[in-house]
């Protein structure tokens, strides 16, 4: 059993080291032969782990990765590579879809520049590396002919992509090529950085015609003293600018963001600020994170860390919140029309799941249709006829030619 491990933040490190005890109490109890830990957790644990772990056989870093299948088969001893990481994948990669066939996640690029003062990102994957174009495209052009019509854009800060390439070809000039690439019918992209909202990108997004008008800019916070010690390079200013600016550019956009409370300092008039600037903003999805004193981050030695009952109080007023927002945005939908992309049937529902544009899988709302006759994977016209806090209901209106994503 390999146990892949993320070690972003203490839940993700908990949740890991939860997996790795469940994978050692089936091989002791003869389910398999062996077990190998890889991905963050080794590279930001290199030491420490063969003590608290000595039954794993294996543990695996960033760079380890292409020797993945000989360690696996026991031909080579398996090893922390030290250091910062500087694998990057590339079309070449052999690669399995474990989500639905017709939906497919392309990463554009490795690690992170931006070393926020929270962030443990550049410490563990390292510098932002950006893959060559060629490469990103050749690979959805595979993914395109192996049937998958949705792809979702994927990097530690996706508006930096090709700021390391010497081709000058940035997340703009990426998404005009990926917009002729064939078979292919949605793109979104995730984990966009409000600093890389460029006009040039912005009117992409308006023009590309299969970029879904969506997108995930996480903000973190909105008061420019909370910003500017976590930073974020940006005052809240400047965040609401370029959110209004896209807004106005492409008006069907859904918008979502993550917001971090209780970071060091946070007073409550900061928060009062932030939970203003989420009632002015109005996002159609938001998640909120609890801040974590990650060691090894400057923000861990920063004074007036908040207590743990305080952060978890300011996170449940604030997506309190945003269920009144995300119920009053799906209410003004009823009646529109919409394009969807079929999910599945639940049987027991007895219901048919789908997404629109604005509902990214697996982290969004769905959309709910009392049918159990439509394909997963297949598109469709839909009228909203019903909301509820995070879903929509819709009613089938189409069901053959497919019509172009509404932007205006």
């Amino acid at each position: 059993m390999v146990v892949n491990t993320c070690a972003f933040i203490r839940p993700a490190v908990e949740e890991a080291e939860n997996s790795i005890r469940e994978a050692l109490v089936w091989k002791s109890a003869g389910r398999f032969r062996r077990v190998i830990v890889a991905g963050c957790l080794p590279q930001r644990f290199p030491d420490a782990l063969p003590g608290q772990f000595p039954e794993v056989d294996a543990f695996l870093g960033w760079d380890d990765f292409p020797r993945i299948a000989e360690i696996v088969r026991g031909k080579v001893p398996g090893g922390i590579a030290r250091g910062l990481p500087s694998w990057l994948p590339d079309h070449r990669l052999p690669r399995v879809i474990s989500t639905p066939p017709f939906r497919a996640y392309l990463k554009l690029a490795e690690g992170c520049s931006n070393h926020c003062r929270y962030c443990l990102i550049p410490k563990i994957r390292g510098e932002l590396r950006s893959r060559p174009p060629d490469s990103i495209l050749r690979e959805a052009r595979r993914l395109a002919a192996q049937g998958v019509k949705e792809l979702t854009l994927i990097a530690q800060d996706t508006t930096a992509y090709g700021n390391d390439l010497k081709s000058g070809i940035g997340l703009s000039g990426l998404l005009k090529n990926l917009d002729r690439v064939r078979g292919v019918e949605w793109i979104r992209i995730l984990y966009a950085h409000p600093r890389g909202l460029t006009e040039e990108l912005i009117e992409t997004l308006a023009q590309a015609e299969k970029t879904v008008p969506y997108l995930d800019v996480p903000v973190q916070h909105a008061s420019d003293r909370i910003l500017k010690a976590m930073g974020r390079g940006m005052t809240g200013k400047e965040i609401r600018r370029r959110l209004q600016k896209i807004r106005r550019r492409i008006p069907t956009i859904a918008l979502r963001t993550t917001l971090l409370v209780g970071f060091p300092g946070e007073t409550p008039r900061d928060f009062l600020e932030l939970m203003d600037f989420v009632r002015e903003m109005e996002f159609d999805h938001l998640g909120a994170f609890s801040y974590f004193p990650e060691t090894g981050t400057p923000a861990a030695r920063l004074p007036g860390q908040v207590p743990e009952k305080v952060k978890e109080e300011r996170k449940a007023e604030l997506l309190s919140l945003q269920a009144e927002i995300s119920r009053s945005r799906n209410e003004s939908r009823i009646g529109r029309e919409s394009e969807v992309l079929i999910e599945a049937f639940d049987p027991d529902l007895k219901i048919t799941i789908a997404r629109t544009p604005g509902q990214a899988p697996e982290i969004d709302g769905i959309t709910k249709i009392y049918r159990d006759d439509l394909a997963p994977g297949s598109f469709h016209r839909v009228r909203i006829v019903d909301a509820l806090v995070y879903d929509l209901v819709g009613e089938i209106i189409e069901t053959s030619d497919r019509q172009p994503v509404t932007r205006k």
